[in-house]
């Protein structure tokens, strides 16, 4: 394995580097074994100095303060569990959009340029985009709910080219559906029941998982269905997370390697998987309205790592983003957590949609439930 995987995220500057992933300097013990009770050190790495593997910047703190766990020496150097307070929001968020907006597209009218010339390289998406009436840009964002006419019968929902000015321009009409244990479908068709995201997660087989849903995908192809909305990916958290049953692990490096593989297995067919629900729905109870708070450095280390496996891993082109707030901000409107982090940093190049139904925010009732758009 990489040597940097060990790192750990400094979100408060103890290492004398803040908003870095750092590896301390000191001894790093590696465990075999048939379990976490039966393993033994097999290996010492040694480092002379901290090196500083990755620098970042600030994303998604809390912006109230609370208390968080921290392991500490006391004289004898036996480790003892106290308490500090986690670090606090240290910049402008509304500043941080305005500076990194994209420049507006100027609205062109009908030049004739159809997606395919877009895929040809003839010409760029920004032209091809500028011919969009807001109407178009509206039908293309919304796209249209559950058991659409448009797809396969029983699917969860249609996209793209939903209207005829859309089908103009070249955009093909696509399908979603569910499928954390198999194809969600109506009518006379069937497909195969599948083990859940638990029990493949519990194999720690990720080569079966790939052909697993490489089966799914051939399946999904001939029922053209573009995109499985799945798989689910959270940490289980919470024994009454409704969720946990499509859920892989409470360990990230297993639910990404598990979701990796299930991306790259589905793609061989064309087709996508949806990786969900971005991020931080670890309880069923509140689902929509439950304001996550969460440390950086657990965000960065723990709820979000599985996705940037994913990624970077399994080649992963869409995102559902998640119900509820993170430190406030919901995840469907959550700047930092879409575009900084997700486009930013991990440099994803796909699509990411809402969970339906989702909320967001207005920009003047952050964390509440009053003005929602």
């Amino acid at each position: 394995f990489n040597v940097n995987d060990m790192s750990a995220y400094d979100d408060s500057g103890n290492t004398g580097n803040e908003f870095c992933y750092v590896l301390e300097s000191g001894s790093y013990n590696i465990y075999a074994g048939t379990d976490v009770r039966n393993s033994e050190c097999i290996f010492t790495y040694d480092l002379n100095e901290t090196i500083v593997t990755k620098k970042l910047e600030q994303v998604m703190p809390s912006e109230k303060e609370f208390k968080r766990f921290k392991a500490t020496l006391d004289a004898n150097g036996n480790r003892l569990l106290t308490k500090e307070l986690a670090p606090t929001r240290k910049f402008d968020l509304d500043k941080r959009i305005d500076e990194r907006r994209p420049e507006e597209i100027e609205f062109t009218g009908d030049k004739g340029i159809k997606l395919i010339d877009v895929a040809k390289g003839k010409n760029t998406l920004n032209e091809f985009v500028a011919q969009m009436s807001d109407n178009d840009l509206a039908a293309i964002v919304n796209g249209e709910g559950m058991n659409s006419p448009k797809v396969t019968v029983g699917t969860g929902g249609a996209f793209g080219g939903v209207t005829d000015s859309l089908l103009d321009l070249g955009i093909p009409v696509c399908c979603v559906t569910d499928g954390p244990s198999g194809i969600r479908i109506g009518g006379d068709l069937k497909s195969t029941s599948l083990p859940n995201g638990y029990v493949l997660a519990s194999s720690f087989d990720d080569e079966l998982a790939e052909q697993i849903f490489e089966l799914e995908g051939i399946e999904l192809f001939a029922y053209n269905i573009d995109a499985l909305l799945g798989p689910g990916m959270n940490i289980h958290r919470h024994p009454l997370c409704g969720r946990n049953f499509e859920y892989f692990s409470e360990d990230p490096l297993l639910s990404g390697k598990i979701a990796a593989a299930q991306s790259r297995g589905i793609a061989k067919s064309g087709c996508t998987t949806t990786i969900k629900h971005f991020s931080c729905n670890n309880q069923e109870f509140g689902r929509t309205s439950c304001n996550a708070v969460v440390s950086e450095r657990a965000l960065r280390e723990i709820y979000l790592k599985g996705y940037e496996i994913a990624v970077k891993e399994g080649n992963a082109t869409a995102i559902m983003t998640s119900y509820n707030p993170i430190n406030g901000y919901w995840s469907a409107s959550n700047y930092d957590l879409t575009t900084t982090v997700l486009r930013n940093e991990w440099d994803y190049k796909g699509f990411v949609m809402t969970d339906w139904w989702a909320l967001c925010n207005c920009k003047d009732k952050v964390g509440t439930k009053d003005n929602l758009k």
